[in-house]
């Protein structure tokens, strides 16, 4: 059984991966790889304003992710700590001009993990924002796909053609 699944689910996924044995992988639509409390930092630094790419840096963004102070309190929640310990296969698709979450930050602790040996991979679109699956381009849905069919092969060991 696979999981595709969007944004938020980024908190979600991981822990249901962690807890269920019977997931054969998951992809992320726009999935945070950061705690949840950063992610708010930077959402409300972004303020939801489409241009802000334009007018800030990854630097700029960084520092107020690590530096701002939090408006709600509440049991945070870190995909890395059950992401540490999965094994299950599992694909980010990201908008390199994402407004929501901290892409920059979410790709650099998935290459920490990929460096650990764990089977994830992303696809980074330099032209979309956070809706990569609502976008005009069908770019990230045939990759998503396409990945899926891929890991269907490698299960199953033959063409997915020849199964019926």
């Amino acid at each position: 059984m696979g999981l595709l699944v969007f944004s938020q689910a980024g908190w979600i996924i991981p822990l249901a991966t962690n807890q269920n044995p019977v997931i054969d992988f998951f992809v992320l639509y726009s999935g945070a790889v950061i705690p949840a409390r950063e992610q708010l930092r930077f959402q409300f630094f972004t303020n939801g304003k489409k241009d802000f790419w334009d007018k800030h840096t990854e630097a700029d963004a960084r520092q107020h992710v690590a530096n701002d102070p939090d408006r709600y309190q509440f049991t945070n929640t870190d995909p890395m700590t059950p992401l540490k310990t999965i094994t299950t296969p599992g694909l980010w698709l990201f908008g390199s001009k994402d407004i929501q979450i901290p892409v920059g930050l979410s790709i650099e602790h998935l290459n920490a993990l990929k460096a650990q040996g764990k089977p994830f991979e992303y696809c980074l679109f330099p032209l979309l924002d956070h809706n990569t699956s609502l976008s005009a381009s069908s770019e990230p849905s045939t990759i998503a796909l396409n990945w899926i069919k891929s890991r269907s092969k490698k299960k199953h060991k033959e063409p997915l053609d020849k199964v019926s």
